[in-house]
């Protein structure tokens, strides 16, 4: 009745039954036990088993008497005992339980799994009396439902193992599929791959859980050899029990192995390598283990089977590649309709087609028109009849030229046999043909009546026409050569000879053999990578014949200069050459015909020779017919070549493949018959403009022959527009900027006026001790906010450079020195600070409150750039400005400020307007904006300048240029800040046009022992004083309506020397208040205002 497994019975002795009153009626009871197919017993409500029924005994094994009169208790573990008192107690209460599952061990040991029912038994009263349990075997449902589990699990491994291993593209994605698929399967953490490396021995190439040192102990070990035929996967239930040699076995037991398991990896039949899984204990393979891990090494035998055949297909491609786009001729590869599939680099170049577009270029098109029909026939009965072909024919190339291409081609046959289309090479053999047809004339011309000459140049016709090109290879790593049969004849070969470099050598003619060995050598020299381009005597091997031989080819090296291979062509010249001599008078009527083509030429020449514009003339194969002298000298100059007449202008400039279809491209306009003008800048060495205008040029028919240009240098005209542009912009933000600083200066200044009584009042309920200490917290922070508020106005005015400043010759060193451990405590941990003061470095004219505020700012900048921290490097030095500067600064030397920052730098649209007034990219609350515009203020009002140099992620540097002084460094000012004792000292006169701030100076100059009279403007000033009025202290606002303040401190000086005289204002224009006059800047409070008066008073 537990669901736990209950304890074995056999050691329960048997006891009597006694048999109660209250039991149900036992005949009947009986009688249904003895009949039921089904095991049931039944037990008193305290668990005593009264009934066991004969489905009961051969289930468990025990007969009723060794099991009647134990407690049902007795037959359940410790572990479940709780249960099983649940269920009596439910049961005797009335309730049934079940059905539910759980395990019980029969007499013999044997495990099974039941399904019990428990009900109530009543008596003829209906009282409970006892239990009755109904049980039903389900070992066997269990068992095939675990079955299928299994096989579900394991289809499904190999079903994904299956999926993997399909799109794998590499050995290593099959290793990791099936690593996977292994550990999975067998319920192993460790697994590894191993394989046979070209010297037979086991290599780990993939593993799992198997440490470095394990793998070079035992790597090499194999149970088979690569000659293994037979392999059969062996497993090692414990290592301690196999025959293995003892050192290995204390190694494997080392890594923590007791079983595992050898599963052969097969290709052909052959062992290639291995498949290991692990355990940590000893482990007894199930057969379904066995089968499953044999499944998973085929799949995987297979996979690595296609990868290796992958690879070697891709290798073989990739050396018909490397073979065809180094080649020195055309060769293409169609399919089975004759469409395109490969196009070598000579032949993509000569079409002008992209390696990407060769599936869409339809190379019929670029047939010759009188050509095409007799081409498209020849093609198509080739593919149609699955036969060679030789063919020649007119190709308009990518110049828009046509070019005369002899094709030699052959069918590809699949390895079913299957057509799968054509291969071929293509010779541009333009030259030949019109060599060929002016030979034609000139003997027409001549009326040749030489048989014997006349035969021998119909062999030359038809052995070039038909001649045979054969490619060569030579492996330089490997020193193999690769030649086919055609190029073993030109050396006197048979076709199934082998052949090697000392075949190649050795077949050179004496005298021919330094100059190629020469030319082979400097194709295959990484420092020189020289065309091989030779004609040479061979002398038959197997023969003694000698042959000519026309060669060319190129060396391939790799990305570290080393020579891989030299492949080419080679073609059988020998009787060619046997002509050659005969065909001497014709090249000598050639070339009496291209005297006479370059005379015509020079009249041209010597039209265009005179204008002072630079004249081309281009024929359509883009060659020059004519270029004046002023013209030349342009092109070498911007170039670096010199142009002349009958050269390619393309030819000239394959150095410079850019600038070469940058004129390809336009004089392909001008040469299709468009006529335009255009402006655009060339030279590598020096950009210039040019204005060029292109015309047709068409010959006395009317047929276009080329294209003239007349061509101007604009630079300076190009250059005068830049510069008027930049001037424009720089002029629009001057004034922007102009513009904003009236409007920040006059806004802080009225802003100063609303803080000055503000401050004042402040400052008066402090010193007065006004209410109780909740007020004077209230008061303290009011002051705090009114400090923040005058700073504020500052960092305004400074960016307005209307901050009056207090400069004066300053260490700047030692001020930053002093400024150290502020700026570290402010920056924070992450962020290192370094100060570097250059030595002797000469004093700057600044004011030392506002440059502490401006480094400041800086650093506070760049701490916030670095928020996953970094080095923020403070530095000062000497500099000389002389006009070339980039700066705008006056010449004459500086003190050069830098706060450089490791920080994530700035782009180009942000660092333009860094210095704008409240511009600031920390977000709502975290920056007023004005740091850098006040730093850029400072700098300015004091002669100097602000830099910005930055880059996204690497950082910002910020410099400030202050001009230097030789004046002495005065020393610091040791003043107290206390209110000074004052006594009654006179009559003050304040003037100023704000009643607010009148009350608040009027209110500090009372407490200072003062006997004040007001005054709201200079006018009303002056009349007091003509009433009689001699204050012994005059203060007044500088800016009011009227009068300013500083031209009546002057008046009053001249009427009355002995009044001391103190101009305020929150802000002074430096032509506004001269620099004798005193002044104080608001707003201020008593201690402010009580210390210049005492400067006043002592003279200073």
């Amino acid at each position: 009745m537990s669901s736990g497994v209950e304890r074995p019975i056999s050691a329960i002795k048997a006891k009597p039954y006694r048999s109660e009153t209250n039991e149900p009626g036992p005949a009947v009871l009986s009688a249904i036990l003895a009949g039921s197919p089904d095991p049931i017993w039944c037990w008193r409500i305290d668990g005593i088993i009264t009934q066991w029924n004969p489905a009961a005994e051969r289930l468990l094994g025990f007969e009723a008497s060794e099991i009647v009169g134990h407690s049902l208790l007795d037959l359940v573990t410790q572990a479940d005992r709780s249960v099983a008192e649940n269920i009596i107690d439910r049961v005797s209460a009335g309730e049934s339980v079940g059905p539910f599952e759980t395990v019980r061990v029969g007499k013999k040991g044997r495990a099974l799994s039941l399904e019990i029912t428990a009900v109530p038994l009543r008596d003829q009263n209906g009282l409970i009396v006892g239990g009755a349990s109904f049980c039903r075997d389900t070992s066997e449902r269990k068992s095939a439902a675990e079955f299928l589990s299994r096989t579900v699990r394991e289809l499904g491994t190999l079903f994904h193992l299956t999926e993997r291993l399909q799109a794998a593209r590499t050995a290593q994605e099959v290793y990791e599929a099936a690593l996977e698929a292994i550990t999975e399967a067998l319920a192993c953490e460790r697994a590894s791959i191993l394989l046979f490396d070209s010297a037979s021995v086991m290599r780990f190439v993939a593993w799992r859980g198997i440490s470095e040192q394990y793998r070079k102990t035992v790597e090499g070990h194999s149970p088979w050899t690569p000659e293994t035929t037979d392999a059969v996967p062996i497993f090692v239930a414990d290592i301690r029990d196999s025959n293995e040699p003892d050192a290995l076995k204390k190694v494997i037991e080392g890594e923590g192995i007791r079983g595992l398991a050898f599963i052969p990896l097969l290709r052909d039949g052959h062992v290639i390598g291995k498949f290991m899984t692990y355990y940590r204990s000893p482990h007894q393979f199930s057969e379904g283990e066995t089968r499953l891990a044999s499944t998973i090494a085929r799949q995987l035998s297979l996979s690595l089977d296609r990868i290796m055949t992958e690879e070697q297909l891709r290798e073989s491609e990739l050396r018909f590649r490397l073979m065809s786009e180094h080649a020195p001729v055309m060769i293409w590869i169609s399919d089975s309709a004759g469409k395109c599939l490969h196009l070598n680099r000579l032949l993509r170049d000569f079409w002008g087609v992209e390696e990407a577009g060769i599936a869409d270029f339809d190379w019929s098109s670029t047939i010759h028109p009188d050509d095409a029909a007799a081409v498209r026939v020849q093609v198509g009965t080739a593919i149609a009849q699955r036969v060679p072909i030789e063919l020649k024919g007119r190709y308009r190339s990518a110049s828009g030229a046509y070019r005369v291409l002899e094709t030699v081609a052959h069918p590809r046959i699949g390895a079913s046999g299957e057509f799968l289309g054509m291969i071929g090479v293509n010779v541009d053999v333009t030259e030949r043909e019109e060599a060929e047809a002016e030979r034609r004339r000139t003997q027409e011309e001549l009326q040749a009546t030489n048989v014997a000459l006349r035969e021998n140049e119909e062999r030359l016709r038809l052995a070039t026409a038909n001649a045979d090109v054969g490619f060569w290879d030579v492996d330089e790593v490997n020193q193999i050569l690769h030649w086919p049969p055609l190029v073993k004849a030109m050396f006197g070969i048979a076709p199934d000879t082998p052949v090697s470099m000392l075949d190649f050598y050795s077949g050179l003619h004496p005298e021919d053999r330094d100059a190629v060995s020469a030319a082979y050598a400097a194709a295959a020299d990484p420092d020189m990578r020289a065309l091989y381009d030779v004609e040479y005597r061979t002398i038959g091997k197997e023969d003694g014949r000698i042959r000519w031989v026309a060669a060319k080819g190129r060396g391939v090296f790799d990305a570290e200069g080393r020579c891989l291979r030299v492949t080419g062509t080679a073609i059988d010249i020998t009787a060619r050459k046997a002509d050659e001599a005969k065909l001497k008078e014709l090249n000598e009527t050639l070339e009496r015909r291209i005297s006479e083509v370059l005379a015509e030429r020079k009249v041209l020449a010597d039209i265009v020779e005179g204008t002072d514009a630079f004249v081309q003339v281009v024929d359509l194969e883009f060659r020059w017919l004519a270029i004046n002298k002023a013209a030349a000298n342009e092109f070498e100059k911007i170039f670096g070549v010199r142009p002349q007449a009958g050269a390619c202008m393309l030819d000239l400039l394959t150095h410079l493949p850019a600038e070469r279809e940058a004129l390809r491209a336009v004089w392909a306009r001008a040469l299709s018959g468009e006529e335009f003008t255009e402006i655009a800048a060339l030279g590598e060495r020096e950009r210039r403009h040019y204005e060029m205008k292109y015309n047709t040029l068409r010959n006395s028919k009317g047929e276009r022959i080329g294209a003239y240009q007349f061509v101007y240098d604009v630079s300076e005209r190009i250059r005068e527009h830049e510069r008027l542009a930049r001037a424009e912009e720089q002029l629009r933000q001057g004034q922007k900027m102009e513009a904003m600083g009236q409007l920040t200066g006059g806004v802080a200044h009225d802003f100063n006026n609303l803080l000055t009584p503000i401050v004042g009042a402040l400052d008066a309920l402090q010193r007065r001790g006004v209410g109780g200490e909740r007020e004077q917290r209230l008061i303290a922070g009011a002051m705090q906010s009114a400090d923040r508020a005058k700073t504020l106005v500052q960092r305004l005015l400074a960016f307005a450079r209307r901050q009056p400043l207090q400069a004066r010759a300053t260490q700047v060193g030692d001020l930053i020195h002093g400024m150290g451990e502020l700026i570290a405590s402010t920056s924070g941990p992450q962020v290192k600070v370094s100060v570097e003061i250059e030595q002797d470095l000469p004093a700057a004219k600044v004011d030392e409150n506002q440059l502490e505020m401006a480094l400041l700012n800086l650093a506070v900048n760049a701490r916030d750039a670095m928020p996953d921290g970094g080095t923020l490097r403070i530095t000062a030095d000497a500099q000389h400005i002389d006009a070339k500067h980039g700066t705008d600064l006056k010449p004459g030397r500086y003190v050069r400020i830098s706060v450089a920052d490791s920080g994530i730098g700035m782009d180009e649209s942000v660092k333009a307007r860094a210095i704008e007034p409240f511009f600031s990219t920390k977000g709502i609350g975290k920056g007023t904006g004005l740091g850098l515009s006040m730093a850029h203020g400072l700098a300015s009002q004091l002669g100097g300048a602000l830099t910005i140099q930055s880059r996204p992620g690497l950082g910002t540097n910020i410099e400030i240029w202050l001009p230097s002084t030789d004046e002495p460094v005065a020393p610091e000012n040791q003043q107290t800040a206390s209110v000074p004792a004052v006594g009654a000292l006179g009559t003050a006169l304040l003037v100023d046009d704000e009643p607010l701030v009148r009350a608040a100076a009027a209110d500090m100059l009372m407490d200072l022992g003062y006997a004040v009279l007001e005054a709201g403007s200079a006018e009303e000033a002056i009349r007091l004083i003509g009433g009689g009025v001699k204050p012994q202290l005059l203060i007044t606002d500088h800016l009011m309506t009227g009068m300013n303040g500083t031209d009546l401190a002057r008046l009053v000086r001249s009427e009355l020397p002995g009044t001391l005289v103190l101009v305020v204002s929150g802000y002074a224009e430096s032509e506004g208040v001269a620099p004798d006059l005193p002044r104080l800047v608001k707003p201020f409070g008593i201690n402010d205002l009580a210390a210049k008066l005492a400067s006043l008073s002592s003279g200073r």
